[in-house]
């Protein structure tokens, strides 16, 4: 066996938590004006805490004009007014901690708006070379919250806080277009780690707060490791786990991605069920802390294939679309392409009203929803799931609590993944000290081969299968955890 390199002092909460993600335009309105809004969270709080989690992140509910749907703040403090009041969001706050449970907030200062007052006073982009700057961003961003009972801090596109001050010109690298790819030129400045340090100094080691990164275009394993090190004290979550003290997080779905059903299993009906269980299995026995996106737990898909390119609201998909017609002079065939991609990882998707019940607009609202509900609403929702054992939302539950009672394996594990070129099945071995968990997922809607790699010895015992039997073939979408 292997040593496990994590020992139990190196064990937190925020490690065995598992995150529950709400989009709040699209999770619960209330009062009828089409988007949600935090006072329909707080009617849903029972829901939430049913489903086994332990921590829910809200995305940006902030003061906004909504050019790029709630991603452009003009004011940190307050509260876009379809969404609610401080008194609202203070209100969750509560009723989230009355029932045990932790809430964290987006810190999204790289998308703050031309309209928020200090754009309006001096400049262009938030100057982090500047220490009043930075002091703003603390007090104002960050402790407001944190002060007002925000557990933790999801730090958006943290690592383009630092400017290269040469200001270089990225490389042309399609002269088709005017706009060129400039990750390189934004992201992991020299100053970056110098200012993460500072944040957690000044900020976050105050409180009993955890943070987690978005962490763009750094491939090097080392350089992502001087982010998440315990000893670095700048994240607390990232991506490495085995021979060091960095930590990982797992998830399919957010708020920037299609459905994970939809893209990489099948929409089928005969197979849509069993690719959400798949899912929920292939979540809840990885190492690291787990994210659910709101929906996943009932296995929402992407929006039909026969939506056109004007049922799509989100901004990065419509600009793509558009700039390829302007190019292309509005070639059929190049546009279909588009809208094939969109199709598949567009946002909208995710962004979808949540599928509450059968009732008219899927029960997300009782005006005209913001953007369209998806068609299949009256066969798939929560209502329906919530009172049927065998559906996708009942499968999930009892898989986080099997998560939960073998933590040791699922959440602290070595993960070792074998038969790597096997484009079909996803097989791997979970460690932790003495223990050990084999996974095998079918990816496929045909029977596959099921073979215990060779180095795994002793008994299985079958822990969780979403089949009701068990064969010497993985079926179709089959999905099964053993504990040797």
């Amino acid at each position: 066996m292997t040593k496990n390199a994590l020992s139990v002092s190196n064990k937190k909460w925020w490690k065995e938590d598992v995150v529950y993600q709400i989009y709040p335009s699209s999770f619960k309105d209330s009062n009828g004006d089409g988007i949600g809004d935090i006072p329909g969270i707080i009617s849903k709080l029972d829901y939430i805490k049913g489903l086994g989690v332990d921590v829910i992140w809200v995305s940006p509910f902030y003061k906004s004009r909504q050019i790029d749907m709630g991603y452009d703040i003009s004011d940190y403090r307050d509260v876009h007014e379809p969404h609610g009041t401080v008194k609202d969001v203070e209100d969750l706050i509560n009723g989230f901690h009355e029932r045990g449970l932790k809430i964290i907030f987006d810190l999204v200062v790289n998308h703050t708006s031309d309209l928020h007052p200090w754009f309006k006073e001096k400049q262009l982009d938030l100057n982090w070379e500047n220490p009043e700057v930075r002091e703003a961003i603390y007090e104002g961003a960050m402790r407001f919250w944190l002060d007002k009972g925000c557990d933790e801090l999801r730090v958006d596109a943290l690592n383009m806080y630092s400017k290269h001050l040469d200001f270089p010109d990225a490389p042309v690298v399609d002269t088709t277009t005017p706009w060129q790819p400039a990750l390189d030129c934004i992201c992991n400045g020299p100053r970056i780690h110098e200012f993460l340090t500072e944040m957690n100094e000044k900020v976050v080691d105050h409180y009993d707060c955890m943070t987690v990164g978005e962490l763009s275009n750094t491939p090097n394993a080392d350089h992502v490791l001087r982010y998440v090190s315990a000893g670095t004290k700048q994240l607390d979550e990232q991506r490495f786990i085995e021979g060091n003290d960095g930590w990982t997080t797992d998830f399919l779905e957010n708020h920037d991605t299609g459905r994970s059903i939809s893209r990489y299993a099948s929409n089928y009906l005969n197979y849509r069920e069993l690719s959400g269980k798949t899912f929920a299995i292939l979540l809840t026995t990885l190492t690291g802390t787990t994210y659910v996106y709101q929906g996943q737990e009932i296995g929402i898909i992407n929006a039909p294939k026969d939506w056109p390119i004007e049922e799509y609201q989100d901004i990065e998909a419509l600009n793509y679309y558009k700039e390829m017609k302007d190019i292309t002079k509005n070639d059929p065939t190049v546009l279909q392409k588009v809208l094939n991609g969109i199709q598949v990882t567009g946002r909208d998707h995710c962004r979808l009203p949540f599928q509450w019940d059968s009732a008219p607009n899927a029960g997300f609202t009782s005006g005209r929803p913001w953007i369209k509900t998806h068609d299949d609403y009256k066969e798939l929702n929560a209502a329906k799931q919530e009172s049927d054992p065998s559906s996708v939302l009942s499968f999930g539950k009892n898989a986080l609590k099997l998560r939960k009672q073998y933590s040791d394996l699922f959440v602290y594990g070595i993960f070792k993944l074998y038969d790597y070129d096997n484009p079909y099945v996803i097989t791997y071995v979970q460690t932790y000290e003495d223990k050990q968990a084999l996974v095998v997922l079918n990816f496929t809607d045909k029977n596959q081969p099921f073979e215990k790699p060779a180095e795994v010895k002793g008994g299985l015992t079958l822990i969780v299968s979403n089949y009701d039997d068990e064969t010497t073939e993985l079926r179709p979408y089959e999905g099964r955890a053993y504990i040797l």
